[in-house]
């Protein structure tokens, strides 16, 4: 029985994620979620190479889980464990991306 509850539960979630990145799909290529400036540091549109490395760091960390977590689903498995270089990976992504942040923030003001 609790078995059963498990796997109900977990067929729910895959159901609420699927139908939540259909809805932000359907919003992006309908234009109502805009991606412009999302590269850009200033309201000017000035280019800021930090968070073009932290999109493609989280992009890479994300793929890595999801290949890994396939893996899992394919085996009947748990879901692995995120992986400690992973971890500091996305830590030392985001300790560029903030510290860019603050010396644009103090040359600014």
């Amino acid at each position: 029985m609790v078995w059963q509850l498990g796997e109900l539960i977990q067929a729910c979630l895959i159901a609420w994620m699927a139908a939540l990145a259909a809805v932000v799909a359907m919003k992006l290529f309908s234009g109502r979620i805009s991606l412009n400036g999302i590269l850009a540091a200033t309201p000017n549109g000035g280019f800021d190479p930090t968070r073009v490395q932290s999109a493609l760091i989280f992009l890479f960390i994300i793929g890595g889980y999801a290949l890994q977590g396939l893996d899992a689903v394919a085996t009947r498995g748990p879901m692995p464990e995120i992986p400690e270089t992973l971890l500091v990976l996305l830590t030392g992504s985001n300790g560029v991306y903030l510290t860019g942040k603050i010396v644009r923030h103090r040359m600014a003001g």
